[in-house]
């Protein structure tokens, strides 16, 4: 079960997703590199990596970028400077 701001946070991430044609989901096992940058208005508030790393891993799945999760090998993780909306930089490669 979602909270409401997980939820906000999942249909914002899908919402600014590329539209129209994309590209078959990778097959490949996976190295993924996120750069997580939080929104300014959260001040000096909580704000998880971790917790938006498994919303849009679910995000990426549903939205067929792969077929799984399980895909991933390697994940590195970066917390990015605030920025004034927030926003989330993703780099997948099939190895």
């Amino acid at each position: 079960m979602l909270s409401a701001p997980a939820r906000e946070w999942t249909i914002a991430a899908a919402n600014a997703m590329p539209r129209g044609r994309v590209p078959p989901p990778f097959e490949g096992r996976l190295v993924v590199t996120l750069l997580l940058s939080p929104p300014l208005r959260y001040g000096r508030r909580k704000w998880d990596v971790a917790n938006r790393e498994k919303l849009l891993c679910d995000l990426l799945t549903k939205q067929r970028v792969w077929i799984d999760d399980e895909q991933i090998d390697v994940m590195l993780i970066v917390r990015g400077l605030p920025d004034e909306k927030g926003f989330v930089d993703i780099l997948i490669q099939e190895h």
